[in-house]
């Protein structure tokens, strides 16, 4: 979804594109992801407010969506909302699982980053996704057919952040929710290849994590690669499926407390590292606090980060 595109903050990595895919000539160190400003890539950042609207369970255990103002903001927020649960149901369905956890959690916001991606085929025979640069998308735009051929889907990063009091303390809980959201026209014939992705969310410093948990489809094994006082990281491996069965999604939430129960404006970060080969992805908590990632080698992988920002 680019229809809420914002200014970019956000850092895009993309590395090595596998065969057929021509890159601009970048040189860096093995072991550091290639950076590259996501103004080069179509990359789209938005956050989802939800000060004005109520999400509360009816009697049935269905979601309802009440708005607390008359706002055309609030509707705003409202409208997307609704079209997110539409694109991609896990979304819905975690919030849903969040408050039957926990009734008197407060959802504060949704933050996301989607990346428009490309179906290649790897060196070693593979059919993988890359993010589709700037310059291809608009030079091979058939604007005459009102369509374009060179994507074939998108990957979503979600963050989202929700709290509540706990006794003594305030507890923040921040997820990561991962998604491949295909175009109608991709083939069922998609197979990624089954290597290892990495996904981290990462809390504001005050807090102190104390519960992690990864829930994923279609991987085969998965293992925690970074914990720490406001960061988590887990390693995956993909299992190949299809494409139009929404491939897979990887879900890492983590919950921190802190006795400080003032209310914040503070931030919840994400990441998400694909991989089509053999790299090996090294976790580390960077001066800032988050998670950050280097790598053995950068021919066969990209990342992308997303973030949310809220009073919580």
């Amino acid at each position: 979804m680019f229809k809420k595109a914002v200014s970019l903050m956000l850092v895009f990595s993309i590395i090595g594109f596998g065969k057929g895919i021509k890159v601009d000539a970048l040189s860096k160190s093995n072991d550091e992801p290639i950076m590259v400003t996501s103004e080069k890539y179509m990359v789209s950042e938005g956050q989802i407010d939800l000060d004005g609207i109520d999400l509360e369970l009816n009697s049935n255990g269905e979601l309802e969506l009440n708005v607390k103002n008359r706002k055309s903001s609030t509707q705003t927020e409202l409208n997307e909302l609704n079209e997110h649960f539409e694109e991609v149901p896990e979304l819905k369905e975690k919030l849903i699982k969040d408050l039957e956890k926990n009734e008197d959690i407060s959802i504060k916001a949704i933050g996301y980053t989607d990346v428009m991606v490309k179906k290649i085929e790897t060196e070693d025979g593979n059919e993988d996704m890359v993010p589709v640069s700037k310059n291809e998308y608009y030079s091979t735009y058939a604007f005459s057919q009102g369509q374009n051929s060179v994507f074939d889907g998108y990957f979503r990063l979600y963050t989202i952040g929700e709290s509540c009091i706990n006794g003594s303390n305030k507890e923040l809980y921040g997820a990561s929710l991962s998604k491949w959201i295909k175009q109608s026209s991709v083939s069922d014939k998609y197979r990624p290849a089954a290597y290892e992705d990495s996904i981290s969310v990462s809390l504001p410093s005050r807090y102190t994590i104390y519960s992690k948990k990864l829930s994923t489809e279609y991987a085969v094994s998965n293992r925690c690669t970074l914990d720490t006082k406001t960061g988590v990281s887990y390693a995956f491996v993909e299992r190949p499926s299809s494409y139009t069965n929404g491939i897979k999604w990887a879900e890492l939430g983590v919950t921190g407390k802190t006795s400080n129960k003032n209310t914040v404006y503070e931030k919840i970060s994400s990441s998400y590292v694909h991989t089509y080969g053999k790299v090996t992805v090294t976790p580390s908590l960077n001066s800032s606090g988050t998670v950050s990632f280097s790598l053995s080698n950068t021919s066969y992988a990209w990342t992308i980060a997303s973030s949310v920002s809220a009073n919580f």
